[in-house]
């Protein structure tokens, strides 16, 4: 190999794309919407109270699960906040039950779910967590150490016009109305 030949590199889970979503599991929802939207200025936050999704497994076994999360843009970075309600047994309620902080989990969207979960696996990820619907996948694996776990996403072309106009209304927002249903 000559000066400015690279080798060619193993499949990374940086090259499956840039991080997308960074969340944080909070055990009073509304206090942390409280803190991004009024002392760092981060909004407006969209909420999604009390979904109880179907398809839902954990750590391979279906679950129950019913949890509220809100939605924001800080800037092109879409900022994700979940509380947990039910006494389900899943990542989310086990990251406060070990007492971490810090981001949990992190988003990448990926144009091939299979590749992409090919390629946590061979990385040493965990499938701790999945969810399915008609329009997205989602799969959470654990990569060791204390986290943030990856989230790995698709959803068909032509669907992400929602996030667009969560991403537009932070642009435009004027400090009003910081806490939003999501419709």
């Amino acid at each position: 190999m000559t000066i400015g030949q690279a080798a060619a590199l193993p499949r990374s889970i940086a090259s499956l794309g840039p991080i997308a979503q960074i969340c944080w599991i909070t055990d009073d929802l509304h206090k942390t919407l409280d803190f991004w939207t009024g002392t760092l200025g981060v909004g407006p936050f969209f909420v999604l109270e009390h979904q109880r999704p179907t398809n839902v497994k954990a750590w391979g076994k279906p679950v129950e699960i019913d949890y509220s999360a809100a939605l924001g843009y800080w800037g092109d970075m879409s900022i994700e906040f979940i509380q947990q309600h039910s006494k389900t047994k899943t990542f989310f309620s086990d990251w406060l039950a070990r007492g971490q902080t810090g981001p949990h989990h992190v988003l990448i969207n990926v144009p091939d779910m299979a590749e992409a979960e090919e390629t946590m696996r061979s990385k040493g990820g965990t499938l701790v967590y999945e969810k399915s619907s008609e329009t997205s996948t989602v799969k959470y694996f654990d990569m060791g150490e204390d986290g943030p776990y990856i989230e790995i996403g698709w959803a068909p072309p032509g669907t992400g016009s929602k996030l667009e106009q969560l991403r537009a209304a932070a642009r435009n927002w004027d400090g009003r109305d910081p806490i939003r249903p999501f419709k």
